[in-house]
């Protein structure tokens, strides 16, 4: 009779634990929102400009991005260094200017464009010149040139306009009727292409 050899049982090998890397794999594949900031100031009122500017951060590829504007400014910029962007674009009018990167993975921002440099009425005065001429004159800091400035107060000056100059001045030559309705308060007031009304100038008018 044979003996039967005595074997060492082998021990089963540890059951393999699941691995987590394809969620980790999945995970680090995900595109984060990357943040957009903006802002936009209007440089020139006449030509309705308005620079636009901001950054793009929290994003591992910040340059080289399109950012598409819209609402009140209309156009696109791409970021460089660091994610920073800069263009010059008109304006349709003063409001909301909105933007977000082409790709999809950004944010929305929103800014408000606002008239930095209303139009300001700086210099108002009348000269009297025989037979009941009198010119009335000023100056608008800010002002552009064809801008309307629209004077009233006293009767005579009712409806009359002035066209401002290449140097913001204006001028024009009106006839009072020499009687006391015509004495008193003479006023300008302007507005520039945002429809942004400047103060009202005034100054007394005493017929001789």
């Amino acid at each position: 009779m044979f003996g039967l050899s005595s074997r060492s049982r082998r021990k089963a090998p540890p059951a393999k634990q699941g691995s987590f890397r394809p969620m980790l794999e999945q995970l680090e594949e995900r595109n984060c929102p990357s943040t957009i900031s903006l802002s936009a100031c209007v440089i020139s009122s006449n030509q309705k400009l308005v620079e636009v500017m901001g950054q793009v951060t929290n994003t591992p590829s910040p340059n080289g991005l399109t950012v598409q504007f819209s609402g009140e400014v209309s156009g696109t910029a791409i970021t460089a260094g660091a994610g920073y962007f800069y263009t010059v674009l008109p304006a349709a009018g003063l409001g909301t200017v909105s933007a977000a990167t082409t790709d999809g993975q950004s944010n929305v921002a929103e800014t408000l464009i606002t008239d930095a440099y209303p139009p300001q009425i700086d210099q108002f005065s009348y000269m009297e010149y025989p037979n009941g001429m009198y010119v009335f004159e000023g100056h608008v800091n800010g002002g552009y040139q064809g801008e309307v400035v629209n004077l009233g107060g006293i009767q005579d000056l009712q409806g009359k306009t002035a066209t401002v100059d290449s140097n913001g001045n204006f001028c024009v030559a009106v006839r009072l009727n020499g009687q006391m309705s015509d004495n008193g308060d003479a006023t300008a007031q302007t507005s520039d292409v945002w429809a942004t009304n400047s103060n009202v100038a005034a100054d007394w008018v005493s017929q001789t």
